[in-house]
């Protein structure tokens, strides 16, 4: 087998690492971790403007219909910063929604892909 990262999983990781490494310096994250905010919400903005927030999200539902690996490409550049996004629950609760979700829910995903929403799953 191979595992090679092909082109494109090697632009998304290293566009995460860019966006990641811009906004989690030590300083950055002494501010965070001070500010008593419960995410960096200048930092959700700039993942969604990059797209990044619409991975795991069908084309038809505006996102770019990845798979697991680019979605674990993403999240090992988060741990490797210690961002403080909240995208393991927003990303899993979009592709719940996007899959699974009434015409109503749905509605939700737009506001998930530019940052405005920030969503969860209940098990």
């Amino acid at each position: 087998m191979d595992f090679t990262l092909s082109e494109d999983q090697v632009a998304l990781r290293d566009l995460a690492a860019r966006i990641l490494d811009d906004a989690t310096g030590d300083d950055a994250l002494r501010a965070f971790a001070d500010s008593g905010r419960p995410y960096d919400d200048k930092l959700w903005k700039t993942l969604a403007d990059a797209g990044l927030l619409g991975l795991g999200l069908s084309e038809s539902a505006g996102g770019m219909g990845l798979g697991m690996i680019d979605l674990g490409l993403l999240l090992e550049e988060q741990g490797r910063t210690l961002a403080p996004v909240p995208l393991v629950p927003t990303l899993l609760a979009g592709w719940a929604l996007d899959a699974h979700g009434t015409v109503g829910q749905w509605a939700w995903l737009p506001r998930l892909l530019s940052g405005e929403a920030l969503l969860t799953v209940a098990i």
